[in-house]
């Protein structure tokens, strides 16, 4: 019913909804119309100036992946920082695969660890399954029982990919 209401207000004329508007722009950004790039960039870019952290992590990806935007990994990084200091989940879990991975700063596993820390506690599901990851491999950072704890907070959310790894952990033995 709200579906057969919003296509005949598009029919009678009306103005998109915001969302659609922006859905349009991206799909025709991605196949390749210069104009609704330059629209969309600069619509995420104020998205992203007026605190709006989803608008920072979109457009750390833009400026991550090269496309929309030329590839700017410092850039990108900025934006993470800055969504993750908004308390985003995605924006922390970026900025630690940015720490983790050396992707636009110096590898740095504390960091990540730090950022994935921050991502998990937003209950992002990725921040806690990297956080889990990051904690249980064989390295300076290794703690197996947070990594559970990691774990068992993405099952909690609920993400099942956190379940299964904690379960897959605890039949391990310890070392």
């Amino acid at each position: 019913m709200v579906l057969g209401v919003l296509v005949a207000g598009f029919l009678r004329g009306a103005a998109p909804l915001p969302e659609v508007s922006r859905l349009n722009q991206q799909v025709r950004c991605g196949q390749g119309d210069a104009a609704a790039c330059r629209e969309h960039v600069e619509e995420t870019r104020q998205r992203c100036d007026r605190g709006d952290a989803e608008g920072c992590v979109l457009l750390g990806i833009m400026l991550q992946v090269g496309k929309s935007l030329p590839q700017d990994l410092p850039g990108a990084v900025a934006q993470f920082q800055k969504a993750c200091a908004l308390k985003s989940g995605p924006g922390c879990w970026y900025l630690g695969t940015t720490a983790e991975y050396g992707r636009g700063a110096e590898r740095n596993l504390e960091a990540a660890r730090t950022a994935y820390q921050q991502s998990c506690g937003a209950k992002h599901e990725n921040g806690c399954i990297s956080l889990g990851d990051l904690l249980r491999r064989p390295g300076p950072l290794h703690d197996r029982d947070q990594a559970l704890a990691a774990y068992d907070a993405a099952c909690a959310i609920p993400y099942e990919g956190g379940c299964a790894r904690a379960k897959e952990l605890r039949a391990q033995p310890q070392q």
